[in-house]
C-alpha cells in the first residue's frame, strides 16, 4: 500500500472511529449499531497498529541499509572528505570563466570602438573573482 493510500486510510478510519459515538448520542445509531460498528472498528484498528509496526520495521530495515542511522563523521574526516569536491568545483568554476573569456573575447573584437574599454572591464572584474 503506497504512503498517499495509507494516509487516506488512516483519516477515513479515524473520522468513521470519532462519529460513531457522535452518531450514537444524537440518536442516528442505536447501541447495537455502534457495537458492533466499534468492534470493527478496533479489529481494524489492531490490523493498522500491527501493520504499522511492520511497515516501520520494514522501512528502518531499509535506512540501516542505507546508511541513515550511521554516526555522524568526525569534522575533520568530513572536512578531508569534502576537500576534492571542492577542488573539483574549483575546477569547473575556472573552465566556466575561461569559456566566458573567450565568449567575451569573440564579442569585444565584433565592437572595435568599445572593445579596449571593454576588455579591461572585463578582465578586471574576471581576476577578481576568480583568484
Amino acid at each position: 500500500m503506497s504512503a498517499d493510500m495509507r494516509k487516506w486510510f488512516y483519516l477515513i478510519s479515524g473520522v468513521i472511529a470519532a462519529l460513531i459515538p457522535v452518531g450514537i448520542q444524537v440518536g442516528i445509531l442505536d447501541t447495537g449499531q455502534g457495537d458492533s460498528t466499534t468492534t470493527l472498528l478496533a479489529g481494524l484498528a489492531g490490523l493498522i497498529g500491527g501493520g504499522s509496526a511492520l511497515t516501520a520495521g520494514y522501512h528502518t530495515n531499509k535506512q540501516i541499509k542505507a546508511g541513515v542511522h550511521d554516526p555522524a563523521l568526525d569534522p575533520i574526516d568530513q572536512i578531508a572528505e569534502a576537500i576534492p569536491r571542492v577542488l573539483e568545483q574549483q575546477t569547473t568554476a575556472n573552465a566556466a570563466v575561461d569559456r566566458l573569456r573567450q565568449i567575451t573575447g569573440d564579442l569585444v573584437g565584433v565592437t572595435p570602438i568599445v572593445g579596449g574599454m571593454a576588455q579591461q572591464a572585463l578582465d578586471q572584474l574576471l581576476t577578481s573573482h576568480v583568484e
